[in-house]
């Protein structure tokens, strides 16, 4: 057979501009940001603790004052910020492979062929047990990690995902 290497136009190639995309379970943002909330407040109590018993000279007080503002304004914006990333991923399941799309300033999308993945894990840690929710993990063939996690799937969401993914890399 001799060895040809046609030209593909852009035309030809195929579209993803029409892809269906599901959400996330809305509790699982509300989770993350409640969880980034709780750490903040740990590590600002521990911050005010250390402020008020320690002994730090009065001049390094002062100095250490003027940042408390952008420190908590940040403080006040990080659990939103994660609210809202949670919010932005998104996933398609399709005849021939998965999507992920995910971000809100830098945006990714990833494509995940079936046929390319060796086995697929779901996970659940012990708050998103308590609150019924999973994330499927799907390995591809050749690498060592995840291609990617769909997090904060409905329990059964996932299980029907895992499911179909293993069917289809079956048949």
């Amino acid at each position: 057979m001799p060895f040809s290497n046609l030209q593909v136009t852009l035309s030809d190639l195929p579209t993803f501009e029409n892809i269906e995309f599901s959400n996330l379970d809305p509790s699982y943002a509300r989770l993350v940001c409640l969880v980034v909330a709780l750490v903040e407040c740990l590590i600002a109590g521990i911050g005010i603790t250390i402020w008020w018993l320690a002994e730090i000279p009065e001049q390094l007080k002062e100095q250490a004052s003027s940042i408390w503002g952008p420190v908590l304004l940040f403080m006040a914006i990080f659990p939103l910020y994660v609210f809202k990333a949670k919010r932005a991923i998104k996933y398609s399941i399709r005849d021939h492979d998965l999507v992920l799309k995910s971000g809100l300033f830098w945006q990714k999308e990833v494509i995940q062929p079936i046929r390319r993945i060796q086995h697929v894990e779901l996970t659940r840690g012990p708050l998103e047990k308590r609150i019924g929710l999973a994330n499927i993990s799907l390995f591809s063939a050749g690498t060592s990690g995840a291609t990617f996690t769909i997090p904060g799937l409905r329990l059964i969401t996932a299980a029907r995902i895992r499911r179909y993914v293993l069917q289809m890399e079956r048949s």
